[in-house]
């Protein structure tokens, strides 16, 4: 298992804000060609990829800018279902998603 599974320092330090917007919007886009460049590297088909990154709005107040990607298509529906499995929103989004097909069917 990776070392930086658990490591509260490098956490803390990840989640101190960046200055501004446009910094955040290319770091996220720089993060996001890296993985595409190792998905092919590691010879990875299917990628769903979501993070965030803790940035200063213009009245310097924190928020988060929140970027999702997806690479591959096949099998990209079972990657986000196993992503969500098992989380308390994730059994609720499959619980609802449940209903409204069987509602569809009456």
């Amino acid at each position: 298992m990776s070392k930086h599974i658990n490591d509260p320092g490098l956490y803390r330090r990840l989640s101190e804000p960046l200055d501004s917007m446009e910094l955040a919007t290319k770091k996220g886009q720089d993060f996001y060609d890296e993985v595409c460049k190792l998905r092919e590297k590691y010879h990875i088909p299917e990628l769903v990829l979501s993070f965030g990154i803790n940035v200063k709005d213009q009245d310097g107040k924190e928020t988060m800018v929140v970027q999702v990607g997806q690479r591959g298509s096949a099998r990209a529906d079972r990657l986000i279902l196993e992503l969500v499995r098992g989380t308390r929103f994730g059994e609720a989004l499959l619980t609802m998603i449940d209903e409204l097909t069987l509602a569809a069917f009456k």
